[in-house]
């Protein structure tokens, strides 16, 4: 987005995209430690950006500065997917 002119959004198939990171094997600190890494990157890259380019929009009609507000969200739906599975996984290892 901040570097075509209008460009088209691909959707994102969210099931491919867990089959070939293979969630399901992962070592769940090393997946944490690889998102951290990723956000990081992109705070850094949004921390530079002028008004013009957060304002910049693509066939979504959505400016970066909303998409960045969906990704902390998305973030936050599975940060609370993870802390309820890890009170399932204390649940059934007490019993």
């Amino acid at each position: 987005m901040l570097k075509e002119v209008a460009p088209e959004l691909e959707s994102i198939d969210n099931y491919a995209l867990a089959g070939r990171y293979r969630y399901m094997e992962a070592d769940p600190a090393e997946a944490l430690r690889a998102n951290h890494s990723a956000r990081s990157r992109t705070r850094e890259i949004i921390s530079n950006l002028s008004e013009i380019q957060l304002n910049r929009t693509g066939f979504l009609r959505a400016p970066v500065r909303g998409i960045t507000h969906y990704q902390r969200s998305h973030d936050q739906q599975h940060l609370a997917g993870m802390q309820w599975l890890l009170g399932q996984i204390d649940s059934q290892s007490t019993k």
